[in-house]
């Protein structure tokens, strides 16, 4: 059953939702291109800052525990403050962030400000999905959101070799200034928009949970980087593991008690919402995982230039363009089990045929599996979404 506020939202946002939805775009669009592009330039930031191996991996990865720590009180402040002024604002905060990363002459500096991006990203990307659910019907659901993530997926196909180019001629740092009109647009699409934002307010706080959510995640995740450069015996490494290990499982315990917990872990409950969830983050290990460190492998184990790795991600990334389309309709036809079915299927074909590849440093098979997992990617992404 179609929930009170989308049902408002519908009613009241639908003379412009196509407008709201072209403008929320922005958000998820600015995302996808900001970790193509920097997965193709992390050669040349790691140079010219003088990274170590793992500061390299910090730079990826501070950008997506802050996301991933923070997105449940991103979620909570657009049902408590409404979701315009959460988008709006994480808008606003990613800009300021990437600036910054423009900006940064240090290990410490460019880590930091990723960190601030994925902070950003946190608040914005919850709202503005919930935005675009709620602006259509039930029946055109799969349509919107085949539009939501196809004109991203169109800044992710375009991002390895906008970055590349980038990179190569120009310099890693205006990879990050290309957000700001990609941003300015989609604030000024929201003005003329005017989506109706009918949040829910407070639904109590939960400040025990958010705390043991920010430091046991990162303090988990900081022990697992740290342990390839430290070794899996030194104390700053088991101490941190020891933390993460602790917070992490009072984490899920107190938020299972809680009457108005931070993350509703009982939803989990639905076969439904467990199975998309798990297959979600699925496709993102793939994708991510093979746009940010494949970029990495064609430059250091291929000897591919900026330019040409960036255009070696094409035969993943063009399928998902076309197929994400597809997908959508036939979700409005059929539901969400036969196009993620036959997705996951062939995403775990792909990633197969790429494990026999990338040993044999054959770029041509490679580029088989590539395409085999970016058609799986793009039934699954739009369904499940």
């Amino acid at each position: 059953m179609q929930s009170p506020i989308a049902t408002h939202d519908h009613a009241q946002g639908a003379p412009r939702r196509w407008l709201t939805l072209l403008a929320m775009t922005g958000s998820l669009g600015m995302i996808m291109l900001d970790i193509t592009v920097v997965g193709v330039s992390l050669p040349a930031i790691q140079a010219d800052l003088r990274l170590s191996d793992v500061e390299q991996q910090w730079v990826v990865n501070a950008y997506v525990l802050a996301m991933a720590s923070l997105v449940a009180l991103g979620g909570r402040a657009a049902d408590t403050f409404g979701k315009v002024p959460a988008f709006v604002t994480g808008m606003l905060g990613f800009v300021g962030a990437s600036v910054g990363c423009a900006c940064s002459g240090s290990a410490l500096a460019i880590v930091g400000w990723r960190a601030a991006q994925g902070a950003a990203a946190a608040l914005m990307q919850p709202a503005s999905a919930s935005l675009v659910v709620g602006s259509f019907a039930p029946g055109e659901r799969g349509k919107a959101m085949a539009v939501y993530a196809g004109i991203p997926m169109l800044l992710l196909a375009a991002g390895p070799p906008i970055g590349g180019a980038l990179t190569q001629f120009a310099g890693w740092r205006w990879n990050f200034w290309i957000n700001i009109p990609i941003a300015l647009l989609s604030l000024a699409l929201t003005t003329i928009a005017r989506p109706v934002d009918a949040h829910r307010g407070s639904r109590g706080a939960d400040p025990l949970g958010a705390l043991l959510l920010l430091l046991g995640l990162p303090a988990f995740v900081f022990g697992l980087m740290e342990a390839h450069a430290r070794g899996w015996s030194d104390p700053l490494v088991m101490g941190a593991l020891g933390v993460g290990a602790l917070l992490l499982p009072a984490f899920i315990a107190w938020e299972l008690r809680h009457p108005s917990p931070l993350l509703a872990l009982q939803l989990f409950r639905d076969r439904g919402i467990l199975a998309n969830a798990f297959i979600l983050a699925a496709m993102q290990f793939a994708m991510n995982g093979l746009v940010i460190y494949g970029s990495t492998y064609v430059q250091t184990v291929l000897g591919f230039e900026p330019m040409k790795a960036g255009l070696s991600l094409m035969p993943m990334l063009v399928p998902i363009l076309f197929v994400v389309h597809v997908a959508g309709r036939w979700y409005d036809r059929v539901g969400v089990r036969s196009p993620a079915m036959l997705g996951t299927g062939l995403a775990t074909l792909g990633m197969a045929v790429q494990a026999v590849a990338a040993p044999l440093q054959n770029y041509a098979l490679l580029a088989v599996g590539m395409a085999v997992l970016g058609t799986g990617i793009g039934f699954v992404m739009s369904p499940t979404n």
